[in-house]
């Protein structure tokens, strides 16, 4: 296990192969004054937008929302079926004209109702990163996630049960000795990245205005209101909340005291936001394959866990001594079923997948649709996919399995293999054909 050293931190890489640019934003964190705990780098990273993949870190009290990234709470759901895939070809059909992919998003509005059972969790989630801060707790209630949702755009209210392109999917396969299951990869859509830019910005020393400077407005009111400080500091306070403080040491800014509980608040949001997605995308997937769900095991790896220890996850999934979790591999070689090891040398963290080993453009550039075609047919994966539409995420795309299944022993046991039998993503030009990011 390699170790960097820098400025603030350490930084153990576990990765076997780790490139220039890959170590390059490493020895980045390591030196960035918002990084003081120890860094594990789990054994897929490689470089990322904004930050490496496969970063973990205890929480300190200073966020980057770069670091988490635009996608927040992205994430494997998995449910073990009742009975068996049988009809790939069909199910294709059925879910291709059911499920909006790639930008589209679908026609029914968001009811609010749905974060109803979960707003228990966020806010003892909130009152804990509170607490890290040292800051005075107030409920996130759904007038708040409605105006959130107002603010991030219209398209943010019909998210909800779509699979978005690049690497989300839905694949199903079969258990090594076992039954079949359904997997459902994907994150926070558009409102994810909203709210990250939003805070970038804000550490980057944008101020907020219009519904932003309102809700700030309400949320001090309502800590005078709950006896939290005299009425009369409420103007000094929503000033001091809205002004924008700018920390640019290191290159990348970062939020802290009300900034950094602001983004994770949201975060949060966020978070549940994807949770809510991949669930009503597996509730229509059964529905229309007329299947049902014996159990399901949800994998998360961009986010910052409200449990202690409080870990930020970038390309990382939790793996706590006991903890079920996923690892999917690439789209010929399936899904690992893992329990965590509790390691805390590992930040009680694991890998996300197998990780990539070329950027998007460079696979579009090198490699070929007549070997992913073949590549897919040996492994009996059913794909209504041209070789074309995925070449960015062929599995010569990825870093061998081998080197991921060699190290996982150190943080979680692989309890099983889920060998895929049907693959499904957006039908779109790549990533890197729209102009957007590697």
């Amino acid at each position: 296990m390699d170790i960097l050293r820098g400025k603030y931190t350490t930084a153990r890489i576990t990765a076997r192969d780790t490139d220039d640019g890959c170590l390059a934003q490493i020895q980045g964190l390591c030196d960035h004054p918002a990084f003081t705990n120890p860094i594990v780098i789990m054994p897929d990273a490689h470089a990322g937008k904004g930050a490496v993949i496969g970063f973990t870190m205890r929480l300190g009290t200073a966020v980057v929302p770069e670091v988490v990234g635009v996608d927040i709470g992205c994430g494997v759901l998995g449910a073990r079926l009742a009975a068996p895939w049988d009809n790939p070809a069909g199910y294709d059909r059925l879910i291709r004209s059911s499920i909006p992919m790639g930008f589209d998003v679908g026609d029914d509005r968001l009811d609010l109702a749905l974060f109803t059972p979960w707003l228990d969790g966020m806010n003892r989630a909130l009152r804990g990163f509170a607490a890290r801060l040292g800051l005075p707790f107030t409920e996130t209630t759904p007038d708040h996630i409605g105006a959130l949702l107002d603010e991030m755009g219209e398209r943010s209210w019909y998210g909800i049960g779509s699979l978005g392109g690049g690497n989300h999917f839905i694949e199903a396969g079969r258990e090594e000795g076992g039954g079949d299951w359904l997997f459902i990869h994907s994150g926070s859509r558009n409102f994810g990245l909203k709210v990250c830019e939003k805070w970038q910005q804000r550490a980057a020393g944008t101020a907020p205005s219009g519904p932003e400077l309102r809700e700030i407005a309400r949320a001090v009111r309502r800590q005078a209101e709950e006896g939290l400080f005299p009425r009369e500091e409420i103007p000094e306070r929503i000033r001091a909340a809205s002004a924008p403080t700018v920390h640019t040491a290191g290159g990348v800014p970062w939020l802290e005291g009300e900034g950094a509980l602001g983004y994770l608040r949201e975060m949060l949001v966020a978070q549940v936001y994807a949770c809510l997605n991949r669930r009503a995308m597996l509730e229509t997937v059964l529905r229309v394959s007329g299947n049902r769900s014996l159990e399901t095991v949800e994998t998360v790896h961009n986010y910052i866990s409200s449990d202690e220890p409080m870990t930020i996850r970038k390309g990382a999934v939790s793996a706590k001594r006991g903890e079920r979790l996923l690892v999917p591999l690439n789209m010929a070689e399936g899904v690992l079923l893992c329990e965590g090891a509790g390691n805390e040398e590992w930040n009680l963290s694991a890998p996300h997948g197998a990780g990539r080993r070329m950027s998007r453009k460079k696979a579009l550039r090198t490699l070929d649709s007549g070997r992913l075609e073949r590549q897919m047919a040996e492994a009996g994966v059913y794909t209504g996919n041209r070789a074309a539409e995925v070449l960015d995420e062929a599995p010569d795309a990825y870093k061998p399995a081998g080197d991921i299944v060699a190290l996982l022993p150190a943080t979680a046991t692989i309890l099983g293999r889920v060998r895929p039998v049907h693959n499904i993503k957006a039908k779109e030009e790549p990533f890197r054909r729209r102009g957007e990011p590697d």
